[in-house]
């Protein structure tokens, strides 16, 4: 068995192909832009940081239109990718390796990010607390966090008792999904065969927690932050039942 992230990295633009992040990087200005945020003039001027980056593709859009972005995960394997898709651009995003609770910036960044469920690797409560504090502290007065997480409905429809293979010209995949509604962890374990590794198969096993609005909302609560508004995905409808991914913008006082 190897850590998250780390052959995965190899093959994941290939697995998250069916993600539009234009889509998703529109859907985060025009949230941003009805709150207040001012952009367009001079992006730069406007510190955002990317926490749980993957393989950068969402802080990089954000670069090409001109902002200062900052990006971190926790997979060096994932980062080293990052860098790589950056070679060449004039301002290119500050890619770094670090983990979520390792955040210790202060009063930099108008607006922090952590998307495509990435708040749910956190696998307990008080992990999660302490994040949003940090991410807190990360932010200018009146700085913007906008996050999503994945629901127990996603789960329990989509990813509990399955497998899934994907393929490609230089990979195959088989994902084993299981959700244990007792514990509230979603666990998925990846076998990956990759030509860089001819005749290896490795395993890598990723849990993630799921966690109720009500839930978040007291932790946004707790730390301090306004909530000003959750959606279910990209509608800026209220979040429903059926929801699959919900998202949250808090603002910093």
């Amino acid at each position: 068995m190897v850590d998250s992230y780390s052959v995965l990295a190899e093959i994941y633009d290939e697995l998250m192909c069916h993600v539009d992040y234009q889509l998703w990087v529109h859907y985060a200005l025009e949230i941003l832009g009805d709150h207040g945020l001012e952009f367009g003039y001079d992006n730069a001027a406007s510190p955002f940081l990317e926490c749980g980056c993957g393989t950068g593709t969402f802080a990089l859009n954000l670069a090409f239109l001109g902002f200062d972005v900052s990006a971190f995960d926790a997979s060096d394997s994932m980062i080293e990718i990052a860098k790589s898709k950056s070679v060449g651009l004039e301002r290119p995003p500050k890619f770094s390796t670090m983990r979520f609770l390792e955040l210790n910036e202060v009063e930099r960044f108008k607006v922090a990010f952590c998307l495509y469920d990435s708040v749910n690797y956190l696998l307990n409560i008080d992990d999660l607390q302490l994040f949003f504090d940090k991410v807190k502290n990360a932010l200018i007065p009146g700085g913007m966090f906008l996050f999503d997480i994945c629901t127990i409905f996603n789960s329990q429809r989509y990813f509990s008792n399955r497998s899934q293979i994907e393929s490609g010209p230089d990979f195959w995949s088989e994902r084993q999904m299981h959700y244990n509604s007792k514990t509230r962890v979603q666990e998925n374990k990846f076998s990956i065969k990759v030509d860089t590794h001819p005749g290896k198969t490795f395993t890598e096993v990723h849990q993630q927690k799921l966690y109720t609005v009500r839930e978040i909302k007291k932790l946004i609560s707790r730390t301090g932050l306004d909530l000003l508004e959750v959606t279910d995905g990209y509608t800026r409808k209220p979040p429903n039942r059926q929801s699959l991914r919900i998202h949250f913008l808090c603002r910093k006082r």
